[in-house]
């Protein structure tokens, strides 16, 4: 890291603080979303199953599940639990009978829009203080880690003895 005007290489605790902090924030910005949720007997995967019916009415589960990258089991579970609760309906395709469309009741639209206004409150708190300048950096260096990541190559870790090198890291080289 940069340390008064002279450049120093990236140690890989430098690298640890930095996902420790950015990990740190979406814990908490999660925590503050899930605690103003809690009364409402939405959970975290059925709400964003709800949220998304919000901006893809009318997709059947199978849609559904391919969109939020999760399993039609999953979310045949979310929508039983949503519907028991009142916030979706499951309506029959009038072009395809086999098929049901997911559609949000008047309470799934009301907790929409207290979402995206809880988000909207959460979002601005966590970002209180930072310059348009900031933000664009901010934004800029997620999308560059992100990027990273989608074309990282990670080895998996091997626990068998036998096939492990010899001469590599101990725990007191690497902490």
């Amino acid at each position: 890291m940069k340390k008064k005007g002279v450049k120093m290489e990236v140690t890989a605790e430098d690298r640890r603080n930095v996902i420790k902090e950015m990990m740190s924030a979406n814990k908490k910005h999660r925590h503050l979303i899930e605690n103003a949720l809690n009364g409402c007997k939405v959970y975290r995967g059925q709400h964003q199953l709800l949220m998304f019916v919000a901006r893809n009415e009318g997709k059947s589960q199978k849609e559904s599940a391919r969109g939020l990258g999760v399993t039609t089991a999953t979310v045949a579970v979310a929508i039983k639990k949503l519907q028991k609760e009142g916030y979706i309906k499951k309506t029959m395709d009038k072009a395809d009978n086999r098929y049901n469309q997911i559609m949000l009741t008047k309470k799934g639209n009301e907790m929409v829009v207290k979402s995206c206004k809880l988000f909207e409150q959460v979002d601005e708190e966590m970002l209180r203080g930072f310059t348009m300048e900031e933000l664009e950096l901010l934004l800029s260096l997620f999308k560059r880690m992100n990027d990273n990541m989608e074309h990282a190559v990670i080895h998996p870790i091997l626990l068998d003895e036998k096939k492990e090198r010899k001469g590599e890291s101990t725990v007191e080289t690497i902490l």
